[in-house]
């Protein structure tokens, strides 16, 4: 997958939704906390870490997304700094690799959502599809190729409805407190500040309700036009397919905002 600068960005299992690119998603939890995660029952026997799969809802727009490596791919981003529950990072634009682990199909309530299709550069499909509300269950699952058989099992996330504290312009010296309600049901809440190939990202339990971006971390951002807030609820967790141990995302995006950087 090629690296998407418009897409959400940077989880340490790699290129979970609409991106190629790879940081920390937040806490994760047992597939089993939410549903049979279908996993291969000799759990320890999975050692090549670094593959991903990721469901994306934004509104009725689905985006499922994958990739299955022997061994975690380089980061093609760099951390610049980090203050509190957030970083600032650059990336470089990357392609990305993938295994066979044949079709690979999304439901929801039972029903087939989407289907993405092998693809060496990493799985990815979109579509415009019905609504799927917070809790409902949500099973991917493949046809087994050079990647076994597998069934990653969860309940989709609450969109967050974040707070703004501010117009279309935003100073790089401001220090911006965003808030939503503690009650949004996921387990984390990612907020993405950024222009051109440079980010700031604020990664939190859904239940703190606010995440205030210290100055410092603004400043490495360049000014103009075009900067864009990105905000989902997250649902994180593994599950094993054979030795390959697939660190899997659910995420619901929440309404963003375009500034003006200062």
């Amino acid at each position: 997958m090629v690296f998407d600068p418009s897409g959400f960005v940077r989880s340490d299992a790699g290129a979970t939704m609409d991106s190629g690119v790879a940081r920390d998603a937040g806490p994760r939890h047992d597939a089993g906390e939410d549903s049979d995660s279908g996993a291969d029952p000799d759990a320890g026997s999975a050692t090549r870490t670094g593959s991903t799969l990721g469901l994306l809802q934004n509104g009725t727009q689905f985006v499922l997304s994958a990739s299955f490596v022997d061994a975690p791919p380089p980061d093609p981003c760099t951390t610049l700094e980090t203050a509190g529950d957030c970083e600032a990072f650059r990336c470089e634009v990357v392609d990305g690799t993938s295994l066979d682990a044949g079709n690979i199909t999304a439901s929801a309530s039972g029903s087939p959502l989407l289907s993405a299709f092998f693809d060496p550069m990493g799985y990815r499909a979109v579509e415009n599809l019905r609504m799927v509300n917070p809790g409902d269950p949500i099973d991917i699952a493949n046809r087994g190729a050079t990647v076994p058989r597998f069934v990653a099992s969860g309940t989709m996330p609450e969109a967050p409805t974040v707070t703004f504290p501010f117009g279309s312009t935003l100073s790089r010296t401001a220090r911006p407190r965003l808030t939503w309600s503690s009650s949004v049901r996921a387990d984390t809440v990612e907020i993405t500040l950024f222009r051109v190939l440079t980010f700031v990202r604020c990664t939190v339990p859904a239940s703190q309700g606010e995440v205030t971006i210290e100055p410092a971390l603004m400043s490495h951002l360049s000014t103009g036009a075009g900067g864009q807030f990105n905000v989902r609820g997250l649902r994180t967790f593994t599950t094993d397919a054979g030795p390959y141990r697939i660190d899997v995302s659910l995420a619901a995006a929440g309404p963003g905002e375009v500034v003006t950087l200062e």
